[in-house]
């Protein structure tokens, strides 16, 4: 689920977004989602995620949800993407299981560890 951006996650996708074709994938519901684009309005001035991603996916407008294959699929599919060329980070093992299942590259984010240190861990 989405909780928070701090300010240097978000310079972080504006970084990537120049290098990579990012797109979001989340599991989560209406209630959540409006109420995390009000917070992300309140403290940095963006309505949404759209400014930071290609597309944004959230799992309560699809009819899909992680870890199920078909929204993995569906993603790549809908967006011409080479599952071999494709990474996917993500905080809950099962949704990397999924991910794996298609054919993506994928790598667990621990609770405890922030998506910066990864990123570099990566190389990206």
């Amino acid at each position: 689920m989405l909780l928070d951006f701090p300010l240097h996650r978000l310079q972080l996708l504006t970084s990537l977004k120049s290098k990579y074709r990012l797109f979001l994938l989340s599991n989560t519901n209406e209630t959540h989602i409006t109420e995390f684009e009000r917070s992300l309005h309140l403290q940095h001035g963006y309505k949404n995620l759209e400014p930071f991603f290609e597309k944004v996916y959230y799992s309560c407008r699809m009819g899909m949800r992680k870890p199920d294959t078909e929204i993995f699929r569906f993603v790549l599919q809908q967006n011409q993407l080479n599952p071999l060329e494709t990474l996917f980070i993500d905080d809950s093992p099962q949704h990397i299981e999924g991910a794996l299942k298609t054919g993506i590259q994928a790598h667990f984010l621990p609770k405890d560890k922030d998506v910066q240190d990864l990123i570099r861990e990566l190389h990206l």
